[in-house]
């Protein structure tokens, strides 16, 4: 994937971005999925604290994605 110096604003797509933006979400999401299920599966009460943790992080990382994908660019 080329760098943002070597693309051009008119190069620049916005339907494969916002395209782009909608699989970050998704893959994000299903991140928080599989770390919910990998903490219900852990006995350890840290352990599993940190994993939830983890989901949470990836829960943030997907509303960032939504509120970008909200914005007009």
């Amino acid at each position: 994937m080329p760098d943002e110096s070597m693309m051009s604003r008119k190069d620049f797509n916005h339907k494969e971005f916002k395209n782009l933006v909608k699989e970050a979400i998704a893959d994000e999401l299903s991140a928080v999925a599989m770390y919910v299920q990998m903490a219900n599966m852990v006995k350890n009460p840290v352990l599993r604290a940190i994993i939830f943790s983890i989901a949470g992080d990836e829960y943030n990382h997907a509303r960032t994605w939504m509120t970008i994908l909200e914005q007009e660019f």
